[in-house]
Protein backbone atom coordinates (compact mmCIF):
# COMPACT_ATOMS: atom_id res chain seq x y z
CA UNK A 1 0.00 0.00 0.00
CA UNK A 2 3.00 2.10 0.80
CA UNK A 3 4.71 1.70 -3.02
CA UNK A 4 4.15 4.34 -4.80
CA UNK A 5 1.90 3.81 -8.22
CA UNK A 6 3.77 2.85 -11.44
CA UNK A 7 3.02 3.10 -15.27
CA UNK A 8 0.15 0.19 -16.14
CA UNK A 9 -0.79 -0.44 -12.88
CA UNK A 10 -4.41 -0.60 -13.21
CA UNK A 11 -7.01 0.55 -10.75
CA UNK A 12 -10.70 -0.09 -10.91
CA UNK A 13 -10.81 1.17 -14.81
CA UNK A 14 -7.99 3.44 -14.65
CA UNK A 15 -4.45 2.38 -15.85
CA UNK A 16 -1.50 4.45 -14.73
CA UNK A 17 0.10 6.24 -17.34
CA UNK A 18 2.57 8.76 -15.31
CA UNK A 19 3.17 9.79 -11.76
CA UNK A 20 3.60 13.33 -10.59
CA UNK A 21 4.25 14.39 -6.62
CA UNK A 22 2.89 17.76 -6.26
CA UNK A 23 4.21 20.08 -4.33
CA UNK A 24 1.44 20.31 -1.42
CA UNK A 25 -1.26 17.84 -2.10
CA UNK A 26 0.84 14.48 -2.16
CA UNK A 27 1.02 12.57 -5.57
CA UNK A 28 -1.24 11.62 -8.25
CA UNK A 29 -1.01 9.96 -11.23
CA UNK A 30 -2.37 10.75 -15.16
CA UNK A 31 -4.48 7.74 -16.09
CA UNK A 32 -6.54 6.51 -19.04
CA UNK A 33 -9.61 5.38 -18.27
CA UNK A 34 -9.99 1.87 -20.17
CA UNK A 35 -14.13 2.56 -20.60
CA UNK A 36 -14.04 5.15 -22.45
CA UNK A 37 -10.24 6.42 -23.32
CA UNK A 38 -10.29 9.46 -21.86
CA UNK A 39 -7.14 10.72 -20.17
CA UNK A 40 -7.60 12.27 -16.26
CA UNK A 41 -6.11 13.20 -13.70
CA UNK A 42 -6.66 11.44 -9.88
CA UNK A 43 -4.91 11.73 -6.55
CA UNK A 44 -2.81 8.52 -6.02
CA UNK A 45 -4.13 8.24 -2.41
CA UNK A 46 -7.93 7.94 -4.16
CA UNK A 47 -6.48 5.40 -6.47
CA UNK A 48 -4.57 2.98 -3.96
CA UNK A 49 -7.84 3.43 -1.63
CA UNK A 50 -10.39 2.28 -4.33
CA UNK A 51 -12.12 5.83 -4.38
CA UNK A 52 -11.26 6.58 -8.05
CA UNK A 53 -11.98 3.27 -10.25
CA UNK A 54 -13.14 5.32 -13.37
CA UNK A 55 -12.76 8.93 -14.80
CA UNK A 56 -15.16 11.44 -13.83
CA UNK A 57 -17.24 11.32 -18.01
CA UNK A 58 -17.92 7.59 -16.91
CA UNK A 59 -19.00 7.59 -13.61
CA UNK A 60 -21.59 10.19 -14.50
CA UNK A 61 -22.74 8.18 -17.23
CA UNK A 62 -22.67 4.78 -15.00
CA UNK A 63 -24.98 6.85 -12.38
CA UNK A 64 -27.18 7.63 -15.10
CA UNK A 65 -27.42 4.81 -16.46
CA UNK A 66 -28.59 3.29 -13.27
CA UNK A 67 -31.35 5.78 -12.82
CA UNK A 68 -32.27 5.00 -16.29
CA UNK A 69 -32.92 1.40 -15.38
CA UNK A 70 -34.91 2.27 -12.38
CA UNK A 71 -36.90 4.70 -14.48
CA UNK A 72 -36.40 6.91 -12.28
CA UNK A 73 -36.29 10.19 -14.17
CA UNK A 74 -38.43 12.74 -12.96
CA UNK A 75 -38.45 14.93 -15.89
CA UNK A 76 -40.35 13.18 -18.10
CA UNK A 77 -44.02 12.74 -15.74
CA UNK A 78 -44.66 16.02 -14.26
CA UNK A 79 -45.67 14.72 -11.18
CA UNK A 80 -42.84 16.01 -9.18
CA UNK A 81 -44.65 18.88 -7.68
CA UNK A 82 -47.69 16.55 -7.18
CA UNK A 83 -49.01 15.79 -3.67
CA UNK A 84 -48.55 11.37 -4.85
CA UNK A 85 -45.38 12.32 -5.46
CA UNK A 86 -43.40 12.63 -2.02
CA UNK A 87 -45.21 9.41 -0.87
CA UNK A 88 -43.83 7.46 -4.43
CA UNK A 89 -40.76 9.11 -3.71
CA UNK A 90 -40.36 8.15 -0.21
CA UNK A 91 -41.34 4.31 -0.85
CA UNK A 92 -38.25 4.18 -3.53
CA UNK A 93 -35.72 5.78 -1.31
CA UNK A 94 -36.80 3.21 2.08
CA UNK A 95 -36.16 0.14 -0.52
CA UNK A 96 -33.42 1.08 -3.27
CA UNK A 97 -31.36 4.21 -1.50
CA UNK A 98 -28.95 2.39 1.37
CA UNK A 99 -28.07 6.12 2.75
CA UNK A 100 -31.86 6.27 3.52
CA UNK A 101 -32.73 6.15 7.51
CA UNK A 102 -35.84 3.66 6.80
CA UNK A 103 -33.60 1.15 4.36
CA UNK A 104 -33.00 -1.30 6.97
CA UNK A 105 -36.48 -1.46 7.69
CA UNK A 106 -37.31 -2.14 4.11
CA UNK A 107 -34.37 -2.16 0.88
CA UNK A 108 -32.44 -3.85 3.71
CA UNK A 109 -34.59 -6.72 4.15
CA UNK A 110 -35.85 -7.45 0.51
CA UNK A 111 -38.95 -5.82 0.08
CA UNK A 112 -39.02 -4.39 -3.39
CA UNK A 113 -41.26 -2.15 -5.52
CA UNK A 114 -43.11 -4.03 -8.50
CA UNK A 115 -41.84 -2.92 -11.68
CA UNK A 116 -44.79 -0.75 -12.65
CA UNK A 117 -44.40 1.47 -9.63
CA UNK A 118 -40.69 1.90 -10.20
CA UNK A 119 -41.85 5.48 -12.81
CA UNK A 120 -44.34 7.64 -10.50
CA UNK A 121 -47.05 7.69 -13.55
CA UNK A 122 -47.53 3.74 -12.87
CA UNK A 123 -47.52 4.92 -9.30
CA UNK A 124 -50.37 7.12 -9.78
CA UNK A 125 -52.25 4.83 -11.99
CA UNK A 126 -52.52 2.15 -9.94
CA UNK A 127 -53.18 4.38 -6.57
CA UNK A 128 -55.11 7.29 -7.92
CA UNK A 129 -54.95 10.81 -5.89
CA UNK A 130 -53.59 10.69 -2.42
CA UNK A 131 -56.93 11.25 -0.10
CA UNK A 132 -55.97 14.48 1.97
CA UNK A 133 -54.31 13.15 5.74
CA UNK A 134 -53.55 9.54 4.69
CA UNK A 135 -50.15 7.72 4.45
CA UNK A 136 -49.43 4.41 1.64
CA UNK A 137 -49.80 1.14 3.89
CA UNK A 138 -48.83 -2.14 2.74
CA UNK A 139 -51.74 -5.11 4.02
CA UNK A 140 -48.74 -7.71 4.53
CA UNK A 141 -45.69 -5.82 6.28
CA UNK A 142 -43.72 -8.34 4.59
CA UNK A 143 -44.51 -8.13 0.88
CA UNK A 144 -43.47 -5.65 -1.72
CA UNK A 145 -44.99 -2.47 -2.67
CA UNK A 146 -47.55 -3.81 -5.27
CA UNK A 147 -50.93 -2.58 -6.36
CA UNK A 148 -52.53 -5.36 -4.40
CA UNK A 149 -50.46 -4.90 -1.47
CA UNK A 150 -50.79 -1.29 -0.96
CA UNK A 151 -53.76 0.83 0.50
CA UNK A 152 -54.47 4.74 1.52
CA UNK A 153 -55.07 4.77 5.21
CA UNK A 154 -56.00 7.52 7.56
CA UNK A 155 -53.25 9.16 9.77
CA UNK A 156 -53.64 8.24 13.26
CA UNK A 157 -54.39 11.42 16.03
Amino acid sequence: MNSPAKCGDKFGDLTVLKRFIGRYNGSYCKCKCTLCGRECFVGEHNLKMGKSKRCKHCSKLLCKQRLCKLRLKTYKHGLSSHEIYPSWNNIIQCCYNPKSYSFHLYGGRGIKVCDEWLNVTGFYNDMGERPAGSNLRRIDTDGDFEPGNCIWVSKKK
